[in-house]
Parts: structure tokens; C-alpha cells; sequence
């Protein structure tokens, strides 16, 4: 299966998009030369040079006109292309269109094509913009090549069709009677992820790893999952065990607070404090269901480097695992996302793939453990050689999730009296 990928971006971030052309028959070659990748490329300003190839337009009315007619003929045959005429639709004259053909860029000069674009735009030097960029950065990416996906829009992870599918978790194919039918989401749905979807996870493993390992992922952001339930595409969330309930009111936005059973809670003497037991929880689920999240968006050349990866997250073997780093945010992401980081030279003694994960409060840093590429043994502080790289003036915490025996889960909870001004 050959993929031939063309991605449209502009100077925002988050605008863009892009469109897959398969073939189990086809080279590259010929993709480039059928009609519809012949024209786009004319249009472009590529002619029928190269089928690669990084292009910057600045947008003008009769073009757009005559853009918009040839990718609108062509969607009635791909589909996909309806993303790419909302977003050129939606553009002004003088606004600036990126057009990758087939080809991949890293993160910097990914910034520098835009910023480039917004000096055309406005006219403005954004040379100071590049300089911050590379201060806070240029470590990182010398050692590191970033993938992420927008999340603004659906993106599907896997082959395409059913019949062609063999799950990324479990082997099976539809010859071994695995079926596709549920949309598998990549990220759990209940977090607020309306955008990606794994589909080559079948419907047994979505299922088992739904009612396992996501639910001690879901156990350990409860309190998050409350005070954020406005965000999500559910009624409001609410913990609810034999001596509490916690919640939030949906009309008055208020936390609201129930004890239930008071012999079941811990008081700190002379403090308003409470200590909550919320539920028993396996900490190495958690490692788990992250790496789980990981895999599903990994590009399918990715996964053959992650086998021992995927047999721990069926609990078929044992890995130790290192610290993973947290920190909790004032305020919650809307939807969940997911930055990778792959290493670019296997000789750097820094582990092949790094996550770094967006869900409400939280943000996690850890790596994906049991690659095959990680040939040198790494310590259980791995984690922090990345961080050296990773510039960021948040405060991190240690978590360890080594701990395979169930552990009780507590919610430590400090109580003020309400003042009223009088």
C-alpha cells in the first residue's frame, strides 16, 4: 500500500487541511500522474516537475474561483477534499496558502514557512517571533521530530477499509472473524475527543480496553472530569461511592458537595480538611491506557517498532516502567490532544518516543515504553533528560505508576467558610 499525502495549511495553527491518496497497485509514480494530482499540481505552480514538493501562494480571487471549481468537481470522486474547500473558501485575498506535495517537514521549518506567510500577510517582520521560536525549541527538534494532528477536525488513524483492516492491538483480521463496525475512539470519547478514531481497532479490543484499562485512566482524572463536565459532549460527570457524591451543578456552574456515610471519612484534626476514599485503582492500568492512546495514532510504518509495546498493553508480559511527569493546568483543554515525539538519531541515549498528552486539567510527559529501537537500558528518570530539552516553566511532579497491585485512590479535600461582604 502506497499513500500519497498533500497537505494545505496556512499562517494558523490550527487551520489546515489534508487528503490520503491509497493504492495497494499504484507507485507514487503513478499516483502523481493521474489527472486529479496532474492538475493540482499545475495549479500550485508545480507543472509536472517533481511529485514532491513545498509551495506558498498568496491568494487571489481568480485563482481561488478556479481552485475551488477543480477541487469541487474532484470531491464528487474523493470525498476528503470537502475539508479543503472549506478552508479555501473561507480565505481572503492576500492570505496565504501552503501546499505540501507528498513530503514531510520537521516542526521548525514548519514555522518558519508560516511566520513566513504572516510577513507576507501584514507586511510585518516576524523576525523576533523566529528568534523566541528557536530559543525556547531548537534543542528539542535537533534531537527530536514532531507529529501531531489537528483537533479541530475528524482524523482517522489506519487503513480505510474494513476488509483490509488487521487491528493494531490484537493481530486479527476479518479472515480471523475480527470485526470493524464501532468507531473506535482514539482518545476515550467521555474526555471530549470528537475528533480522532483509530480504525484498525477492533471491536473485541475496543470493548475490553473500554471496560479495563480506560477506566482506571478515567478513575485517575475523576476530580478533573467534575469540575470540567461543561466541556464535555455529556451531562455533567459526578463521583458518586458509598460516603460521597461530588458533582457540579449544571445550572449554577457551583461544585456541590454530599457527605453520605461520615464513618467512612478521615478528618485532619484541627483542620477543616477531609480525606475522601474514591476507589481502588491499578496504577499501571494508567501508563497503560496512555500508551494505548499512543499507539492508536502511531502511522502504521511506526507499529512494527512497538510490538513488545502492544503485548504489555494486553498485560501478555512485564515491563518496568519509568516516572512518567504531570502537572495540572488552572484551566481545562476543550478536546484532548496529543503531541509525539519520535527521536531522529537512534545513537542518542534518549528514548525513541515521547508523548507529551493534553486531557482537561492535566498534561503528562512520558515515554512509550518497550520500543525495540531503545536498545540501551534507560533508568527510571529517563524522562527527565527529555525535559532538559523541553523548555516549559511549568512546575512537574514525579509519578510513578509502576505499582501493579490495586491501591486506594484518595481524594484530599480542604474546606473554607464562605465570606459575605456586608
Amino acid at each position: 500500500m502506497v499513500t500519497y499525502i498533500i497537505n494545505f495549511f496556512t499562517s494558523e495553527e490550527n487551520k489546515g487541511a489534508y487528503i490520503a491518496l491509497q493504492s495497494s497497485k499504484c507507485s507514487i509514480e503513478d499516483i502523481f500522474k493521474t489527472e486529479f494530482v496532474t492538475k493540482l499540481n499545475r495549479l500550485v505552480g508545480n507543472g509536472d516537475k517533481s511529485p514532491e514538493g513545498i509551495f506558498v501562494l498568496q491568494i487571489i480571487e481568480r485563482w481561488k474561483e478556479v481552485f475551488i471549481k477543480f477541487i469541487k468537481d474532484a470531491s464528487k470522486t474523493i470525498p476528503e477534499l470537502q475539508s479543503v474547500i472549506a478552508l479555501v473558501s473561507k480565505m481572503e485575498e492576500g492570505k496565504c496558502l501552503g501546499v505540501l506535495l507528498n513530503c514531510s517537514i520537521d516542526a521548525i521549518e514548519t514555522k518558519k514557512l508560516m511566520l513566513e506567510m504572516k510577513e507576507l500577510e501584514s507586511g510585518t517582520s516576524t523576525k523576533e517571533q523566529l528568534k523566541d521560536f528557536l530559543n525556547k525549541y531548537s534543542a528539542l527538534f535537533e534531537h527530536y521530530r514532531l507529529l501531531n494532528y489537528p483537533y479541530n477536525k475528524i482524523v482517522r488513524f489506519g487503513e480505510q477499509k474494513r476488509e483490509l483492516r488487521t487491528c493494531r492491538y490484537c493481530g486479527c483480521s476479518m479472515s480471523d472473524n475480527a470485526t470493524f463496525k464501532t468507531d473506535a475512539h482514539t482518545i476515550s470519547n467521555c474526555l471530549g475527543n470528537i475528533a480522532y478514531f483509530t480504525n484498525d481497532e477492533c471491536d473485541e479490543c475496543n470493548k475490553k480496553f473500554g471496560a479495563t484499562i480506560e477506566q482506571e485512566f478515567l478513575k485517575y482524572i475523576s476530580f478533573s472530569r467534575v469540575i470540567s463536565s461543561q466541556f464535555e459532549g455529556f451531562k455533567s460527570y459526578k463521583i458518586k461511592t458509598d460516603s460521597f457524591e461530588l458533582s457540579v451543578n449544571p445550572d449554577t456552574n457551583d461544585v456541590e458537595f454530599k457527605l453520605i456515610d461520615y464513618t467512612k471519612v478521615s478528618v485532619i484534626r484541627d483542620k477543616a480538611d477531609l480525606v475522601l476514599d474514591v476507589d481502588s485503582i491499578d496504577f499501571s492500568d494508567v501508563y497503560r491506557a496512555m500508551v494505548k492512546f499512543v499507539i492508536g495514532m502511531l502511522p502504521t510504518s511506526e507499529l512494527k517498532h512497538f510490538k513488545k509495546t502492544i503485548d504489555w498493553i494486553n498485560k501478555d508480559c512485564a515491563i518496568t516502567l519509568p516516572n512518567i511527569k504531570e502537572t495540572i493546568h488552572k484551566e481545562p483543554v476543550v478536546h484532548p490532544f496529543l503531541n509525539m515525539y519520535f527521536r531522529k538519531k537512534n545513537e542518542d541515549p534518549i528514548p525513541y518516543l515521547c508523548a507529551d498528552l493534553h486531557i482537561l486539567h492535566y498534561e503528562f510527559i512520558f515515554m512509550i515504553p518497550g520500543c525495540e529501537l531503545d536498545n540501551q537500558i534507560l533508568s527510571s528518570t529517563i524522562i527527565d533528560e527529555f525535559l532538559k530539552l523541553y523548555k516549559n516553566d511549568a512546575i512537574w511532579n514525579d509519578i510513578q505508576l509502576n505499582n501493579k497491585q490495586p491501591t486506594r485512590l484518595l481524594l484530599h479535600i480542604s474546606l473554607e467558610k464562605e465570606k459575605h461582604l456586608s
